[in-house]
C-alpha cells in the first residue's frame, strides 16, 4: 500500500467519523426531544388520572435521563475517534509532504471531555440540559406526587 493510498484511507476514516458524529448528535437530540415532549404532554393532560400521570412522567424521566447520559458518552467516544483519525490524516499528509502542514494543524491529543468551544461541546451541553430537565421533571412531578399519594 502506497503512502497516497494510506492517506486516502485516513481521509475516508476521518470523513466516516465526522459523518457518524453528526448523525449521532442529530438522532440523540431527536430522541431526547420526543421523550421530553411526551413527558410534558402527560404532565399537562387533564384526562389522565394523577397517579398514572405521575408514573408515566417518572418512567419517561428515567428513560430520558439514561438516554441523555448515553448520548453524552457516545459523543465523547466518537469525538475521540474523530480526533484520532484526523491526527492520523495530518501525520500522513505531513509524511508525504506534497502539502506543507500548517502549524495550526498539528496533531492534537484527545481530551477527557469535549471542549465547550466546539460544536461537539455544545451538543454535550444540550444533552446535559436534557438530563437535568428529565431529572427535575421526574422528581418534581413523578416521584414526589407518588410519595404523597
Amino acid at each position: 500500500m502506497t503512502d497516497v493510498d494510506k492517506l486516502q484511507a485516513a481521509h475516508l476514516l476521518r470523513e466516516y467519523h465526522h459523518k457518524s458524529l453528526w448523525e449521532e448528535e442529530k438522532h440523540f437530540t431527536w430522541l431526547c426531544s420526543i421523550l421530553l415532549s411526551g413527558q410534558v404532554l402527560f404532565l399537562t393532560s387533564d384526562k389522565v388520572p394523577a397517579r398514572e400521570r405521575a408514573t408515566v412522567v417518572l418512567v419517561l424521566g428515567i428513560v430520558g435521563l439514561l438516554l441523555a447520559v448515553a448520548a453524552m458518552r457516545v459523543i465523547v467516544l466518537e469525538s475521540r475517534a474523530f480526533l484520532e483519525a484526523s491526527d492520523r490524516f495530518v501525520e500522513l499528509r505531513a509524511k508525504i509532504d506534497f502539502l506543507k502542514t500548517p502549524s495550526d494543524e498539528q496533531p492534537r491529543t484527545p481530551k477527557p471531555w469535549v471542549s465547550w468551544n466546539s460544536i461537539r461541546g455544545m451538543f454535550g451541553f444540550v444533552f446535559l440540559l436534557f438530563a437535568g430537565t428529565f431529572m427535575a421533571l421526574a422528581v418534581l412531578y413523578g416521584w414526589l406526587p407518588l410519595r404523597c399519594v
